[in-house]
């Protein structure tokens, strides 16, 4: 997370892509034993004082499966697309334009 302290003064568009290993919220996490709460804190901490944001998942919610059998399997969210608005908002624009293209 020490990266991430050092991007809080850029100021362009950003965007943040990869396995962070943690989760960002208990919804992340389906079955199992209860998470280690302090971690989940510490992210979401960095998280919003880079003024990132989640760009969230449209089909599948969890990315990792132990393969365990029955209430042994775990699924976990570690995969994602973090990114400040800046680079939320030139995704929106180069949609629009798509879209636009493909009418």
């Amino acid at each position: 997370m020490e990266v991430f302290r050092k991007v809080t003064d850029i100021d362009k568009a950003m965007v943040c892509i990869g396995d962070f290993n943690v989760i960002l919220s208990i919804s992340d996490k389906k079955g199992g034993v209860n998470f280690v709460k302090r971690g989940i804190k510490e992210f979401q901490e960095c998280v919003s004082s880079c003024g990132l944001m989640d760009l969230e998942f449209t089909d599948h919610n969890y990315a990792w499966c132990n393969n365990q059998p029955g209430k042994r399997r775990v699924w976990v969210r570690l995969d994602r697309a973090l990114c400040n608005d800046q680079w939320r908002l030139l995704l929106q624009m180069y949609m629009s334009l798509i879209l636009h293209e493909l009418d």
